[in-house]
């Protein structure tokens, strides 16, 4: 919920309607579109909103299977990936409910967290 022309609020009564207005709506933003006040809230909010819905997972994935890499592109977004001859490491973000439709195949290539920390330790020594 955007409010908006909070400049045409003395401050104690727009600090006063908004501790009002966040009890039933707690994800507001308050803004003054006018002077420009607060629009940046509502950028920061969607991204959060948006982040919030994802899941940042690594696979390591058999080089033969590129269609299922291939899908991963279309509907992810593919933030580090590194190739060898034989497997495509790929670290991605992906919306949390095609993760869940997805989860046996993503599951079966996902890297655990430890297993990272483990490969990462090794190549920084």
């Amino acid at each position: 919920m955007v409010f908006n022309k909070i400049d045409l609020l003395p401050h104690q009564k727009y600090l006063f309607l908004k501790k009002k207005l966040r009890l039933d709506y707690p994800n507001s933003v308050f803004i003054s579109a006018k002077e420009e006040k607060n629009l940046d809230d509502i950028e920061k909010y969607i991204e959060d909103i948006i982040l919030n819905n994802k899941e940042i997972i690594h696979l390591k994935i058999p080089i033969e299977e590129q269609k299922f890499i291939s899908f991963l592109h279309d509907n992810a977004e593919i933030l580090e990936k590194r190739y060898n001859n034989k497997f495509t490491q790929i670290k991605l973000r992906i919306q949390k409910k095609l993760y869940q439709q997805r989860f046996d195949s993503l599951r079966e290539y996902q890297i655990k967290a430890k297993q990272m920390r483990s490969k990462q330790k090794i190549l920084n020594q």
